[in-house]
């Protein structure tokens, strides 16, 4: 599903799949809109080493096209979500699985989607402190809309919710846990509307949905998980919609009323696919997979009072298209992924801090390519994170970068 949706709005860049052409990618102008914009592409010293931890084989016996975020337990095992692979015979390319890489990177099937349980999970999961995990999967369940799901750490399945396209359809972003073990979350599609909806779960599978986004305020949260602050309140983007139909960062109170914080317009970016990241300030900062100086898309900072700056134009070997959100470090550093660009024109993994942007990684191809998720870190400043395609078999990696 996450293939389709940048194959409809990146025209043609996607040939098939993660597939992509060197030669229609521009070159940045040199415009920027914030002193960062102008950082370097030096590698950071000392250099970070790459580690493929994982590559997927795909078919029946390994996933295939790993699109998610993924997730580290305490010990420093990785969990996430292929879209494609597994088992089943429901899906033709396979209806996909959950893994786990264990700190040895040794592999695990945990689950096999077989469609009537769920099927394409584009989408991270969320751990608890039992070590049970909640996701998404974009289809399957009673109607065929999606399913947000429960592994234990058994590995036994719960469907928690099914959705009926009035409730939601279609689930592609993380979700956030908040008080008392409610899960909180967006669908891409469905609602009153088909814009999309914002929902909230209770422990029992209980579904309120919390706002049916509209073209004019905002639709379409495709791989937007929400982020919560200690209020309560919800915080997150919307890819279309708007004033000027390029995408709004929103605001979600308790009761489910909507403040728009900003309306991108283009030049500050358009069409945000991924969620946001908060500092302890209040400030959120994101990227838009489009728009900026040269449409190769941005990196943005809004703070209290909804004032965006864009913190960083991409271009070139810089990278583009960053169709991932961001992780932040103690000392305030951005760190995330492009989808293309780069030396080899198959992604980076960035850093951003205010002395500019530095390229920690530039896929090759053979070590991965094409990265769709965000990274995670862990305490000894590590970086985790996964590619699209790429790899040994095409069919996706999982990496970590490290000191």
């Amino acid at each position: 599903m996450r293939s389709l949706i940048v194959a409809l709005f990146a025209g043609s860049i996607l040939i098939s799949g993660c597939s992509h052409s060197g030669s229609s990618v521009p070159q940045p102008s040199g415009v920027v809109q914030s002193d960062r914009s102008q950082g370097g592409i030096a590698p950071e010293s000392p250099p970070m080493h790459y580690t493929v931890l994982h590559s997927f084989t795909g078919g029946r016996r390994d996933g295939s096209f790993p699109v998610a975020d993924l997730v580290q337990d305490a010990v420093g095992n990785l969990y996430g979500t292929t879209e494609n692979g597994g088992y089943s015979g429901n899906c033709s390319h396979g209806c996909g699985v959950v893994f786990k890489i264990d700190s040895s990177g040794n592999e695990t099937i945990l689950l096999d989607f077989k469609l009537a349980n769920g099927r394409r999970p584009d989408a991270g999961m969320v751990l608890d402190a039992a070590g049970n995990l909640y996701g998404t999967a974009f289809g399957g369940g009673t109607s065929d809309d999606g399913i947000v799901f429960k592994l234990d750490s058994a590995g036994s399945e719960t469907v928690l919710h099914s959705f009926d396209f009035t409730d939601g359809r279609g689930p592609t972003a993380d979700l956030v846990r908040g008080a008392g073990g409610n899960l909180y979350g967006t669908t891409s599609f469905g609602g009153e509307v088909d814009g999309g909806v914002a929902f909230k779960l209770d422990p029992s599978g209980n579904e309120t949905v919390l706002r049916n986004f509209t073209r004019n305020r905002g639709e379409r949260p495709f791989f937007a998980g929400l982020v919560r602050d200690g209020a309560g309140d919800l915080f997150g983007t919307a890819y279309d919609g708007g004033p000027s139909l390029d995408g709004v960062v929103f605001k979600l109170n308790a009761n489910g009323h909507e403040t728009i914080l900003h309306s991108f317009s283009g030049a500050d970016g358009r069409r945000p696919q991924a969620g946001l990241v908060r500092d302890e300030a209040g400030n959120l900062y994101g990227t838009t997979i489009f728009g900026g100086v040269s449409d190769l898309g941005v990196v943005f900072k809004i703070d209290t009072t909804g004032n965006e700056t864009v913190l960083f134009n991409f271009g070139g070997q810089r990278g583009v298209y960053p169709s991932a959100g961001l992780v932040r470090s103690p000392d305030g550093s951005l760190f995330g992924t492009t989808w293309l660009g780069g030396e080899s024109n198959d992604g980076i993994v960035f850093k951003l801090d205010p002395s500019g942007e530095t390229v920690l990684h530039s896929f090759s191809g053979t070590d991965g390519s094409g990265p769709m998720a965000g990274l995670i870190r862990d305490a000894a400043g590590n970086l985790y994170g996964t590619t699209g395609s790429g790899g040994p078999s095409g069919d996706g990696v999982v990496f970590k970068l490290s000191h």
